[in-house]
């Protein structure tokens, strides 16, 4: 409706006898505007019409007025719940974040002191405190704990994973991992020993950190040097990755032809699934000439015309 407009100004004249159906008329539109019609229009901004003027007012500050019309309580917001020791049962507060300490695999999950957690509840556990390479496992399926993939996940100090309620399980809603889990480079390049005619008696190249795995994630382990090679004409040469003291499998193994007087960059991956257990793993080079010490991978420092470092990689194929 909006601003209201004298009906027949020009027949309103003072001192004179007024037309009654004229002032009816101005009577009418004043009716329409108060019964109904006042619209933003008819409201000043400087009128500062007092919030409790509103219909339904609570006078209740935990209240706010919803999109529907509605006063409601303002839903709990995730609060700080403290350093939780992981155990097979731990205790969260609800719509908490908790720092998850320690190396215990969790299994289930309850309400503050032990009670069932409501329903619809959202925590974030964050692991803290472990140390480098060390994880804490969070267990799918056997408590109420329900992961992404239907496998059990182990995480690493600073890694965090949320969960929803549902009633009766918590279901991962979200996490947040780190890809890589360990990086080591080194910059000196090595050379075959004239002992290392077969891959028992390898020479290692470089060598990973220990790190515990969780059993269930696969990851992909990465090598790479600026230069397998050979200075001999004619002289194979082989990478063989290890884990620990045992050779799982030979990386690479390039024809005596390209490797005559040179070599040839190389990145090399496996994917697999380490078990549940700490795992350091190599990469050892060998040649089954007897001229095995011609054979070498080089490394450096970087820099202006100087090779660059080899390394090796192990992270999550997720």
């Amino acid at each position: 409706m909006g601003a209201y407009n004298i009906v027949n100004q020009s027949n309103l004249i003072a001192g004179q006898p007024e037309d009654v159906s004229v002032v009816l008329a101005n009577l009418q539109a004043i009716q329409a505007i108060l019964n109904g019609g006042i619209d933003n229009s008819n409201v000043s901004a400087a009128a500062a019409i007092a919030a409790s003027k509103l219909s339904g007012y609570p006078t209740d500050a935990t209240k706010f007025l919803r999109g529907d019309g509605a006063w409601t309580t303002i839903a709990a917001g995730s609060a700080y719940g403290g350093s939780v020791a992981s155990a097979g049962t731990i205790n969260l507060v609800n719509n908490s974040m908790s720092l998850l300490t320690g190396t215990t695999s969790v299994v289930w999950v309850t309400g503050p002191a032990g009670a069932s957690p409501t329903t619809g509840a959202i925590n974030t556990l964050v692991a803290s405190g472990q140390a480098t390479g060390i994880l804490v496992i969070l267990t799918h399926g056997s408590g109420n704990l329900r992961l992404r993939d239907g496998l059990n996940l182990g995480i690493y100090a600073g890694e965090s994973v949320t969960f929803m309620y549902d009633g009766s399980n918590w279901i991962e809603i979200g996490r947040n991992l780190k890809k890589t889990i360990t990086y080591t480079e080194a910059v000196t390049p090595v050379q075959c020993a004239t002992s290392a005619t077969t891959a028992a008696a390898a020479t290692t190249a470089i060598t990973g950190a220990a790190v515990t795995y969780d059993g269930s994630t696969p990851v992909v382990i990465e090598y790479f040097t600026g230069g397998l090679g050979n200075q001999q004409a004619n002289n194979a040469q082989y990478a063989n990755l290890w884990d620990g003291s045992t050779d799982i499998g030979r990386m690479v193994a390039p024809n005596s032809t390209i490797l005559n007087y040179g070599g040839i960059q190389a990145k090399l991956e496996r994917r697999l699934t380490p078990t549940n257990a700490s795992h350091t793993y190599a990469v050892k080079i060998w040649s089954p000439s007897a001229a095995s010490a011609a054979a070498y991978v080089y490394a450096g420092a970087a820099g202006t015309d100087t090779m660059i470092p080899m390394f090796i990689k192990v992270s999550r194929d997720l």
